[in-house]
């Protein structure tokens, strides 16, 4: 096995077209899709308070849909991936999740900036690379 081979790599996507890119780069380590984990983590929400503002009982829908979205969007380009939709804040529920699959590296995006925030990467990408117990591989 080469070193660039991996048994399991671990893409956060958040929905955006330019964290779909990751996922070709991902597929490059990998000899088969099946060793792809692509994670959306969506943020939690305080379902009081938004209950309280609309008046009714709130149901959080959005990981139901995040799944349905993020299936339908790769079964055709890479079938056979492993799709994980988790709640919390992204940048401590990657690295858990990347632990806990054992991930051999995560492949992630980080938006580019202008002006002195070009030299840095985002929040949640330093976050990442700070707890991730494995390798990082950051694209801008």
């Amino acid at each position: 096995m080469a070193w660039t081979d991996k048994e399991r790599v671990v893409v956060p996507v958040d929905l955006s077209e330019i964290t779909y890119s990751a996922v070709k780069v991902a597929a490059d380590f990998t000899t088969e899709n099946t060793n792809i984990h692509i994670i959306h983590v969506v943020r939690e929400i305080n379902p009081a308070l938004v209950g309280g503002l609309l008046g009714k009982e709130f149901t959080d829908d959005r990981p139901k849909v995040s799944e349905e979205i993020l299936r339908e969007k790769m079964a055709s380009e890479f079938p056979g991936v492993n799709i994980h939709v988790d709640k919390g804040e992204p940048g401590a529920v990657i690295p858990e999740f990347a632990e806990s699959v054992q991930a051999d590296l995560i492949v992630m995006t980080s938006y580019g900036r202008k002006g002195m925030k070009e030299h840095m990467i985002g929040s949640v990408a330093e976050r990442v690379l700070r707890l991730a117990q494995c390798p990082v591989l950051i694209l801008k």
